[in-house]
Order: C-alpha cells, then sequence, then structure tokens
C-alpha cells in the first residue's frame, strides 16, 4: 500500500518538475488583445491575454495554447488551476481538464519563449536542441532543486549549459528513464 502510495506520488511531482521552469504569476488580461485561454498556439506569453503560453501535451488537448494565471482568480470552464507542473517558481496557470491527469505528460511541459525578455523575474530563454524555455538560472544544482512535497524531493532538473553556454535548470533526461533515480524519500 505504502509503495503504491509512493508511486503515485512520484507521477503527481514528475509532472510539477518535470518541464522547465516557467514565467511568474501574473493577473489574467495582462493583454487584452491577445488570445484567450485555451486558445493557440502561441510562441511566447506575449500572444496571450493571461500572459501566460504553455506547452503541455496532455491527451486530446492542443499542444501549445495559452493561459492565465490563477494565483487570485479562478479558471473558466473545462480548466483547472494546476499549481503542480511549474511548481519551482510557484506558477499556477489554468490547464485544460477538470483535475490533475494521473500521468505526465508524453514531453517535459514547458514555457515558449524567442528571447530573454519573454521571461519574467531574472529568468532567461534558454534553448537546449533547438527548443526555448523560460528557464532560471543557476550556479549550482541546489538552485534547480524544489522544496519537498509532503517529505519527498522530486529532483528532475539539473544545473547545465544550454546551446548559448549559460548555466540554467534543464531537464535531467535520466530521470525520464527512471523517475525514482530522481526522488529522494524522508525513508
Amino acid at each position: 500500500m505504502l509503495l503504491k502510495s509512493i508511486q503515485s506520488l512520484i507521477v503527481v511531482a514528475s509532472v510539477a518538475v518535470a518541464g522547465f521552469a516557467g514565467c511568474a504569476d501574473e493577473p489574467a488580461a495582462q493583454n487584452p488583445n491577445g488570445k484567450a485561454t485555451g486558445q493557440g498556439p502561441c510562441d511566447t506569453s506575449a500572444e496571450c491575454a493571461g500572459d501566460v503560453c504553455v506547452a503541455v501535451i496532455d491527451t486530446g488537448h492542443p499542444p501549445v495554447y495559452c493561459s492565465q494565471s490563477c494565483a487570485t482568480a479562478g479558471c473558466p470552464s473545462g480548466f483547472f488551476c494546476d499549481s503542480q507542473t511549474f511548481a519551482l517558481i510557484g506558477l499556477r496557470y489554468c490547464r485544460f481538464g477538470e483535475t490533475q491527469p494521473s500521468a505526465p505528460p508524453a514531453e517535459p511541459p514547458r514555457l515558449p519563449c524567442k528571447i530573454d525578455a519573454d521571461c519574467d523575474n531574472g529568468q532567461v530563454c534558454a534553448e537546449s536542441g533547438g527548443v526555448r524555455d523560460c528557464t532560471l538560472p543557476c550556479a549550482n544544482e541546489e538552485q534547480c532543486t524544489p522544496p519537498a512535497t509532503g517529505g519527498f524531493v522530486f529532483d528532475f532538473l539539473t544545473c547545465k549549459k544550454d546551446d548559448k553556454a549559460r548555466s540554467v535548470c534543464l531537464p535531467d533526461a535520466a530521470c525520464y528513464s527512471n523517475p525514482l533515480n530522481c526522488t529522494k524519500s524522508p525513508f
């Protein structure tokens, strides 16, 4: 029973930290002429009314779409407030569906960008393997480790050089083949 609970927690938490870090919480309707929550595709958050552009591969939903923060307000019908996917930087956004999926997305979640100015709060637009995302700069591994969740630490990011030779928090590929290797338990 404990093992099954731990496995369920690992799946949920792997979604929480699997992707690059995201943009900071902003109130909805930052760009009244932008695309509404759920519309897409988008290349940067500047294209979106809610100032959030997400790339989350969930079955049956668009892979890249505009969203909005749900830190201070609710989400439109057909969306739920996801506080786990980009937990490392505290982004809570409206995600398609009614509840958090039990399985992680097919690919690491990300917040697309083109240049550093597309990212908030000191984050940078890192490029790795031809993909650009807002993420945190880092000087050491600890800066890419999220806080513990229920006593567990799900360390799915690593501090390494992006394609521009900047040290940033990027997904640790070793974690996708065996998530248990990137999980620290209090037991």
